[in-house]
């Protein structure tokens, strides 16, 4: 098993990035580029951003990422070009070489590096506004090994306001991940009653509001786990992208009242209770009893509470993608407290 840091700035600490002129060799109509300061990243062998942003139309952002690898930099991965309204947005090729590939989402390092370094283009057609880039998230896998947690997860249950079905739409079979989304963001439209998420209190929004705002023509499809929290992140909400070594830590987020996307595989059979087997699937934790994780399961069909027992549920979680979630929750919504064994903030 692996281990995972997190490295957030928010406003005020993008505000001390470089701005410098971007070269014409980017050949995209950036205006401004925004670097980070080089920092450590202990045997970085995986890299997952995320991202807030205000792109006004016609403006968009592409990030951007560089390792260093034995005192060596490599050249500036594309990870991904993000607009509001998807006139820009895509995913980029895997662009492998010999320091590593890109995995639509996600950079995947051939050796570990020591250094990561981020840049941000800020881009815009002639008499756009500017985008401003308002928060930025790193989860870095590492070949380090995770901590232990002795302690169960905590037992909760989050009722959940609307429960989805992505098969109940038309062309919704890869629709696992925005039917999860819209589900959380109306479960903290309930909380709030903040407006901006009111649309995602019903379910005829999902094709046109959600789907329409995640969906990457890169990839052809909205699974890219970065898009679906950028796209949260647009209602005033903190969203991002992380990996988590147990249930445990889980639990502590179910506990606070939060609920919890989880990205994972499984065979037919390994879980009892869940559908047949899929290859890749974005599905909700939210909360546990003394043996089981309660699910609000998108491919539920008919049945879309279901309660997976725990030790199958980490098994196939870790196994396929190294403890990938989603997090959502308003920045001032009481959350547990990250440890040094904790990827979040």
């Amino acid at each position: 098993m692996l281990h995972h840091l997190f490295h957030y700035w928010d406003t005020a600490a993008l505000d001390t990035w470089e701005r410098a002129s971007p070269l014409s060799a980017d050949d995209v109509p950036a205006r401004i580029a925004m670097i980070s300061p080089p920092f450590q990243t202990p045997s970085a062998l995986a890299i997952i951003p995320s991202w807030a942003a205000d792109t006004p139309p016609a403006s968009w952002i592409e990030l951007q990422l560089r390792v260093q690898q034995q005192g060596i930099w490599s050249g500036w991965f594309r990870i991904a070009a993000w607009d509001s309204d998807g006139t820009r947005r895509s995913s980029f090729s895997s662009q492998t070489n010999e320091f590593g590939s890109v995995a639509t989402d996600t950079l995947l390092l051939k050796t570990p590096a020591q250094a990561v370094q981020v840049r941000v283009l800020l881009c815009g057609l002639p008499g756009a506004d500017m985008p401003e880039l308002t928060a930025l998230a790193l989860c870095v896998t590492t070949t380090a090994k995770p901590a232990g947690f002795a302690s169960p997860p905590a037992l909760s249950a989050i009722g959940l306001p609307l429960l989805l079905c992505q098969y109940d739409y038309a062309g919704g079979e890869g629709w696992c991940s925005p039917t999860a989304v819209h589900m959380v963001l109306a479960y903290w439209y309930a909380q709030l009653a903040d407006p901006r998420l009111a649309p995602f209190a019903q379910r005829e929004t999902l094709p046109e509001l959600t789907v329409a705002g995640i969906f990457d023509p890169g990839w052809d499809g909205t699974g890219n786990w970065s898009f679906n929290t950028a796209f949260a992140a647009r209602f005033g909400l903190r969203a991002y992208v992380t990996r988590l070594d147990t249930l445990e830590q889980i639990g502590r987020w179910t506990a606070a009242g939060v609920p919890v996307v989880i990205s994972l595989a499984w065979e037919t059979g390994q879980i009892d209770d869940a559908p047949d087997r899929t290859a890749g699937h974005l599905t909700i934790v939210r909360g546990f009893t003394e043996t089981h994780a309660l699910i609000a399961e998108p491919a539920g069909r008919n049945r879309l509470l279901r309660a997976y027992p725990q030790r199958q549920l980490a098994a196939a979680w870790q196994a396929s993608s190294n403890g990938t979630v989603y997090l959502i929750y308003p920045p001032d919504w009481p959350r547990p407290q990250p440890g040094l064994a904790d990827a979040w903030v």
